[in-house]
């Protein structure tokens, strides 16, 4: 088990050392690039209640999913 434990630290090492820098400030930059193309969402200022739509209140063997569905659109 002592092998395996060198040898994986020793492969570990040399992929280490041969692995190429990162250019933090290039990532840095791509990232800020992505933030920018990310759309701000927004939300109505309206509250829907799902019973208004067919749901039953206190009902948990009956998923009101359709009416949930029904409210959102």
């Amino acid at each position: 088990m002592k092998k395996f434990v060198g040898l994986l630290s020793m492969l570990l090492s040399v992929i280490s050392i041969s692995a190429n820098p990162i250019d933090f400030d290039k990532a840095f930059q791509e990232s800020d690039n992505i933030v920018k193309q990310i759309k701000l969402t927004s939300f109505p200022g309206r509250t829907y209640l799902i019973t208004d739509f067919g749901a039953k209140p206190n009902t948990p063997d009956a998923p009101c999913h359709e009416a949930i569905n029904q409210a959102i659109t």
